[in-house]
């Protein structure tokens, strides 16, 4: 069973780790926090743990580094199911992921061209949209309205994108 916290608006994200730094009385810099209310977007889960990062020492961008190499072992983790499938998935992130990094969605028949420019191969719509929707049901794809698809947590669209 999975459960979903909403992601923190930025004031929320901010003030969530201004209060988990002042428990630990740190006087962490504004212009930091704000970084890493950029960087993570909000995800309570990945905010948590940057924070006690920074907590055990961490400098601001070392903290952030960790969280995604977390991120990275979190992901092989998760896709290990979805790896045994078919590589497509992973494939589909990449890509998703890569026309993301210039605007808000990515399409369906969009993603359809990269997976057949990549494999050389004509990809039947049917069979995407039973990837597409795996994905989605996983969490690690949001659909945003007719055949448009993003990834919904920045650490992770990141670590596709590496």
């Amino acid at each position: 069973m999975r459960i979903k916290l909403p992601r923190f608006n930025p004031s929320e994200a901010l003030e969530f780790l201004e209060r988990g730094f002042a428990e630990y009385n740190m006087n962490v810099p504004t212009r930091e926090l704000l970084s890493a209310v950029k960087t993570l977007d909000g995800v309570p889960g990945w905010s948590t743990h940057y924070g006690a990062y920074r907590v055990d020492g961490l400098s601001h961008w070392d903290a952030i580094e960790k969280v995604l190499e977390e991120a990275k072992g979190y992901i092989e983790s998760e896709f290990k199911e979805l790896d045994e499938l078919s590589p497509r998935y992973r494939v589909i992130m990449e890509i998703v992921a890569t026309i993301t990094s210039t605007q808000p969605t990515a399409r369906r028949k969009d993603i359809l061209n990269a997976l057949t420019l990549r494999e050389g191969k004509e990809i039947d719509n049917k069979d995407l949209r039973k990837y597409l929707m795996r994905l989605v049901d996983y969490g690690f794809l949001e659909h945003t309205g007719y055949g448009e698809y993003y990834i919904p947590d920045p650490v992770v669209k990141r670590v596709f994108q590496r």
